[in-house]
C-alpha cells in the first residue's frame, strides 16, 4: 500500500511542478475527481407540464482511498443555480456505470454516474450548463495534502437543441403505467443504463424508453400471476407509433414464466426476445419489444404507418412480467444507440404512483388531457383509441 501511494505522489508531484512553472496564478489545481459529461444532454417536455433536462455526469475517482460527493451544484453560465443533489438525495442518483448500489462515496481507482434532471418551465432550458461540485476526503489520509481544491467548477454541458420526436400512442384503453423510464428518479433502471461501445463512448441506450405495463383495479394481474393470462397487458395489440421502414424483426423466441428471473438469454440478440425496429427518418429508430411468439405481423422492408398492427404484447426476452418495451433510438441496434426524447400526441394523465408496483398502484396528483408530452416514469395514462 505504501509503494503505491508513494508512486501516486511521484506523478502528482511531477504535474505539480509542470504547473507551477506556469506561475502561481493561472496553475490548475489537483483534485481527487475528473468529472465529465456522459451522453447528450436533451429536453423533454414531461407530462407535469415542465421542461425536463437530462444527461449524466461520470466522477471518476483518482484517489487511493474512498472519496465522499458533498454536493452537485447545476448552474446556469451566470451562475443561478437550477438544482442542488446534496444528501440522501445526491445518494441516490449516484451509482456504478453498470449495477451496484446507489452512495455518494465513490471507491478508491472507480467510476460512478450520477443522473441529472433539471426542472424549468416550459421553454426556459437555458442553452448551456456548468456545474460546481464538493466532495471530501478521508480525514488524514497520508495523500490528501497533495489535493488542492475539494470543489470543482465544471464541467461545462451544451444542451442539444434537437425538438423531440411527436409519436401516437403505441397501445390503447386505459391504465397503462410507466413502470421504467424518464425523468427524475434514480430508481428506474432505463435511466441508469450505460454501455461501452468500441471501447471509445458510453451509450445511453434506454433513458427514454418506457415499459408499459397494464393495471386495472390498482393491480397488474388477476390471481397470483403465475399465468401469463393472469396479467391485464398480455395480448394487447402493439401498432407502430410513427411512418417508417421495418429495419429489424424477429419472432419465435419463447415467452417467459411471470415472476420469475428470466432464463435462456445468452447473447445480445435475446434480451429483447421477439422485437420490431423501424426507422422512423434518418438517426431515428422506433423499438418494440417482448411481442408474444409467433405475434410479428411485419417483416424487414415492409413500409409501415401509424396505427398499423405489428404484434402482440408478451413476454419473451429479458421480461418477468408481460409488458411492452418501447422508444427512440438514434442508430439501429438497440443496445449501441442513445436513446432519444419523444412526446405523445394525445393521452389522458389520470395521475403519478411511485413506490412498489406490485404492492398497488393508486394514481394520484395531476390528471388531465396531455397533447406532445412524455410519460414520465410512474404516471398512469390512458389513450384513447381502441383496439
Amino acid at each position: 500500500m505504501a509503494c503505491s501511494w508513494r508512486g501516486w505522489l511521484l506523478l502528482v508531484a511531477v504535474a505539480c511542478a509542470v504547473a507551477g512553472s506556469a506561475g502561481a496564478e493561472s496553475a490548475p489545481k489537483i483534485t481527487a475527481l475528473l468529472v465529465q459529461q456522459s451522453g447528450p444532454a436533451f429536453v423533454v417536455y414531461g407530462s407535469d407540464e415542465s421542461d425536463h433536462i437530462v444527461y449524466d455526469l461520470v466522477v471518476t475517482n483518482a484517489f487511493p482511498a474512498p472519496v465522499t460527493l458533498t454536493s452537485v451544484e447545476v448552474l446556469q453560465p451566470n451562475g443561478r443555480g437550477l438544482l442542488r443533489l446534496q444528501g440522501e438525495a445526491l445518494g441516490s442518483f449516484t451509482k456504478p456505470l453498470i449495477g451496484g448500489q446507489a452512495s455518494a462515496t465513490i471507491p478508491a481507482s472507480s467510476v460512478v454516474d450520477t443522473i441529472i434532471d433539471v426542472i424549468v418551465p416550459h421553454g426556459a432550458a437555458p442553452r448551456e450548463l456548468t456545474h460546481r461540485i464538493s466532495y471530501a476526503l478521508p480525514a488524514s489520509h497520508p495523500t490528501s495534502p497533495v489535493i488542492e481544491s475539494d470543489v470543482i467548477d465544471g464541467p461545462l454541458v451544451r444542451i442539444h437543441r434537437r425538438t423531440p420526436v411527436v409519436i401516437a400512442p403505441p397501445l390503447s384503453g386505459d391504465g397503462w403505467y410507466n413502470a421504467n423510464g424518464c425523468c427524475g428518479s434514480g430508481d428506474a433502471d432505463h435511466r441508469v443504463a450505460r454501455l461501452p461501445v468500441d471501447g471509445a463512448v458510453l451509450k445511453h441506450p434506454e433513458t427514454f424508453a418506457i415499459d408499459w405495463v397494464k393495471e386495472a383495479g390498482g393491480r397488474f394481474f388477476s390471481g397470483d400471476g403465475s399465468a401469463l393470462t393472469d396479467h391485464f397487458a398480455f395480448g394487447a395489440v402493439v401498432v407502430s407509433a410513427t411512418d417508417g421502414t421495418v429495419t429489424s424483426a424477429r419472432d419465435g423466441q419463447p415467452e417467459q414464466v411471470p415472476l420469475q428471473p428470466p432464463r435462456g438469454i445468452s447473447e445480445n440478440i435475446d434480451y429483447p426476445g421477439n422485437f420490431v425496429i423501424i426507422r422512423v427518418r434518418p438517426h431515428v429508430y422506433a423499438f418494440y419489444a417482448h411481442f408474444q411468439p409467433g405475434s410479428v405481423a411485419v417483416k424487414v422492408g415492409d413500409r409501415v404507418k401509424v396505427g398499423q398492427r405489428l404484434g402482440l404484447l408478451g413476454n419473451s426476452g429479458n421480461s418477468n412480467v408481460p409488458h411492452l418495451h418501447f422508444g427512440l433510438m438514434d442508430g439501429p441496434n438497440w443496445a449501441s444507440s442513445d436513446s432519444l426524447p419523444f412526446v405523445v400526441n394525445d393521452m389522458t394523465l389520470a395521475g403519478m404512483s411511485p413506490g412498489d408496483p406490485f404492492d398497488a398502484i393508486h394514481p394520484q396528483g395531476e390528471s388531465g388531457m396531455r397533447r406532445d408530452t412524455y410519460p414520465l416514469v410512474f404516471s398512469v395514462v390512458n389513450f384513447g383509441r381502441t383496439n
